[in-house]
């Protein structure tokens, strides 16, 4: 077994400069590696006081061709491309006077975010194709035995190559880890050619339509498709925009049961419709238990990190910017580190204030720093910060005291065991990737400025300054405290503005509960209280429910899921039911005492399958594609992601819908929309009592729906329901049947050349109907 490989000498060479300072100066300072670097690069690590020889003092050849050729030398490459257990190969390198390139650190040039700008001309788009970064990546990937690749302009990849290189001497050898890089840098150069090939076809007279690559990575086979005789794999989309991810779900089970072909599409089914819940809710995280014994109530996602301070921690105020934030001259000026006469600091730079002739520098040279446009957050892109450094401090046992999101800067207090500066890398790192992963950045180069202000509070001080700094910024999308955040009103504070201008479409509820059956619903409940939440969910089809799946949109600990394991006990018998096991159970997280109790209370809790798929509050992404394979093809269209857009939606009745009606109509009209078409759901108090899907004529839907709803004994609940129908009404039938069973208000799209007979048979009934001029057929 080779040893581990010691780094004597590193080129770096990438455009994304996002933590490279910091990673730089720890290979030179702490290990003395020498660092080879071109432009922009060298000129960054120089200005940082990082020693660095540049490629041409290696080459004896400048850079030519306005930096067209930098490295594409045999000098640099045969130090890369050396195998170091081959005599020949060595003995050449010493004869040439070469020494060895043991690591090599590049990214890419922006190619696929230049394309996307619709102003971008064809000759700024050539010269965004990588040329050296794309060798040296392919080169020190090939001698991957021999050399160290880092090709992700990430602060927290940095930390672990660091982490690798400082304990190389007890580590295990090399192979896996630079296999793993190496296996990423071709990973990206395949999808970085992929890319330009694409671009380039659509002009390419020879190929009259647009060439299309799509990157899959293959994590093996299941163990069987939908049915016993077809062969199955899971596959994860690689560079694809996706808000919810079931590959990378935790899983929580211990048995040979693996998940399966048809556990995969309808726990894909659950999670849409739970997160489109969620969303809808307004995220007002749901209260704990209102049960007599409510110290052993749910913890929601953030109460699980926002907690009480501990006098015995050290704690640490975090402040970073949006990329472009804070330049010289910005209106808030800047706070100097000299205190005057009068002991106060000297604020510099307000607009309309005279510049010294250094400032004016330093702003000056500021804004030619600048790649792009300033980066100001809105409230998604805020959501999306908030949810990851929950996720941060979730994985690295961090305890959050308050947090605060504003379009231009995050401020957080923490307590945690890593230092100020490795705190800042995990919370900024992970934050970035995941606002990557889910919004689109076209107009600047990266999210955060690569500084942030970190402010050490030692034990024992008095930390409720702090914490009113932080919760009383004015202008704040999202503001979260330890304060906010315990007892028995778990919650997310918003701003007052969005708390006015939406509020909770589905208040008061704020828990979400989902039983899905053959990607259908057959159960949907919302409350204001988890249990009661989850009972509307079984009760809504107790029968159906059997071998379903399961989502919530909160914790799950043991005093909820005790009464889960006991469902037949307490409700199932009674409303009809013989049996009740479920296959798969999704949430946000799960406490490890509800996992002891699942495991062991019941036969079939040994065998559920149990996903920890994290935040769901995330937005989909517009551009995220949907895939259906065809004879010879494949469908791409992107989702769906109109939900509750009411100030679309028009009553077109003489008769308004009463506010309980709406209530009900909002919630039809989201579970029709995740309903196989045609789809025609009815909804009563916060749950789905019936629910026709997949029927060839929409006559059919209703009268399914509303057996259902008797079937599973709410008859009495159709008086005053509300229905939703995926699209419109082609005739009266259905209507008139669905109002023969009680319904009183519906929800369709409009559109039929018969629209106006349907409003006379509602006007005739005294039934309320809204058109919402948006259609939800899903195949």
């Amino acid at each position: 077994m080779p040893e581990p490989i010691k780094i004597r000498r590193a080129l770096i060479s990438v455009y994304d400069k996002t933590g490279i300072v910091d990673f730089a100066r720890a290979v030179h300072e702490e290990f003395g590696i020498e660092i080879i670097s071109t432009g922009g690069t060298a000129k960054t690590l120089t200005e940082a006081g990082i020693p660095v020889t540049l490629v041409e003092d290696i080459t004896g050849f400048p850079e030519l061709l306005g930096g067209r050729v930098k490295t594409l030398h045999p000098k640099i490459f045969a130090a890369i491309l050396a195998d170091r257990d081959n005599p020949e190969h060595m003995r050449q390198l010493k004869e040439q006077g070469i020494e060895p390139i043991d690591m090599v650190v590049v990214n890419l040039y922006p190619f696929e975010k230049t394309v996307a700008d619709p102003n971008c001309k064809f000759e700024d788009a050539l010269e965004m194709i990588d040329i050296g970064g794309v060798c040296l990546l392919r080169a020190a990937a090939k001698n991957q035995r021999h050399v160290l690749v880092v090709s992700e302009a990430d602060e927290v990849f940095y930390e672990k190559m660091l982490a690798y290189i400082r304990d190389w001497d007890r580590s295990v050898p090399g192979d896996d880890l630079h296999r793993r890089t190496a296996w990423g840098a071709f990973w990206q150069v395949a999808r970085y050619n992929a890319a330009i090939a694409t671009w380039l076809s659509k002009d390419v007279a020879e190929y009259p339509a647009e060439l299309r690559a799509l990157h899959m990575r293959n994590w093996g086979e299941l163990h069987y498709g939908e049915n016993p005789h077809q062969q199955a794999e899971l596959l994860e989309l690689q560079g694809v925009p996706c808000s919810a991810d079931l590959v990378y779900a935790d899983a929580l089970w211990e048995s040979e049961r693996e998940m399966s072909f048809n556990n995969y599409a309808d726990a894909n089914a659950a999670l849409e419709l739970c997160a489109e819940l969620t969303q809808a809710l307004a995220y007002e995280e749901p209260r704990a238990s209102a049960r007599a014994d409510s110290r052993s109530a749910l913890v929601s996602p953030l109460s699980m990190v926002f907690n009480e301070p501990d006098g015995n921690s050290p704690t640490w105020l975090l402040t970073w910017t949006t990329y472009g934030s804070w330049l010289p001259g910005d209106e808030r000026g800047f706070v100097g580190r000299v205190p005057a006469e009068s002991g106060k600091h000297v604020v510099h730079n307000l607009p309309g204030t005279s510049y010294d002739a250094d400032r004016q520098e330093l702003e000056d040279a500021a804004r030619e720093r600048m790649q792009g446009r300033p980066v100001k957050l809105d409230q998604q892109t805020a959501d999306t910060a908030l949810a990851a450094c929950v996720e941060a401090a979730r994985a690295h046992d961090i305890s959050l005291l308050a947090l605060s999101i504003m379009p231009d800067r995050v401020h957080l207090l923490c307590q945690g065991e890593q230092d100020g500066a490795k705190l800042m890398q995990l919370f900024k790192g992970i934050s970035a990737r995941r606002l990557s992963q889910a919004h689109a950045l076209t107009d600047a180069p990266r999210w955060w400025t690569k500084s942030g202000s970190r402010r050490y509070i030692p034990k024992g001080a008095d930390l409720q300054p702090a914490v009113r700094y932080v919760c009383d910024q004015h202008d704040a999308l999202c503001v979260c405290s330890f304060e906010t955040l315990s007892g028995s009103h778990a919650r997310c504070v918003r701003s007052a503005a969005r708390a006015e201008a939406r509020g909770s479409p589905l208040a008061p509820a704020g828990c979400a509960c989902c039983f899905i059956k053959h990607t259908n619903a057959c159960g949907v409940g919302i409350a204001d209280d988890p249990i009661e939440a989850y009972r509307r969910a079984y009760l809504g089809d107790p029968k159906a429910a059997m071998g379903g799946i399961l989502a919530l949109n909160f914790n799950v600990d043991a005093a909820f899921a005790e009464p889960v394991m006991d469902s037949l006990q307490r409700w199932g018998k009674e409303a009809g039911a013989g049996a009740f096991f479920v296959e798969v159970w999704l949430a946000p997280s799960f406490d490890e005492a509800a996992v002891k109790l699942i495991r062991t209370k019941k036969k079939w809790g040994e065998r559920v399958r149990l996903l920890d798929v994290g935040n769901m509050t995330t937005p989909p992404d517009p551009n995220e594609l949907e895939f259906k394979s065809i004879a010879g093809g494949m469908l791409a269209q992107t989702r769906d992601s109109v939900g509750l857009n009411e100030d679309q939606w028009k009553v077109v009745t003489e008769r308004q819908a009463t506010d309980q009606e709406m209530a009900n109509l909002r919630l039809a009209w989201l579970i029709a929309k995740h309903t196989k078409s045609n789809a025609v759901s009815i909804c009563k108090d916060g749950m789905l009592i019936g629910n026709g899907a997949g029927q060839m004529s929409r006559v059919m839907s209703c009268r399914i729906a509303t057996w259902l709803a008797k079937d599973s004994r709410h008859e009495e609940k159709l008086h005053g329901a509300a229905a939703a129908s995926d699209g419109f009404f082609p005739f009266r039938d259905g209507l008139d049947l669905l109002v023969d069973a009680g319904i009183t208000a519906i929800i369709q799209p409009g559109g039929s050349k018969r629209d106006q007979k349907v409003i006379d048979a509602c006007n005739e009934r005294g039934v309320a109907m809204i058109f919402t001029g948006t259609r939800h057929f899903k195949h």
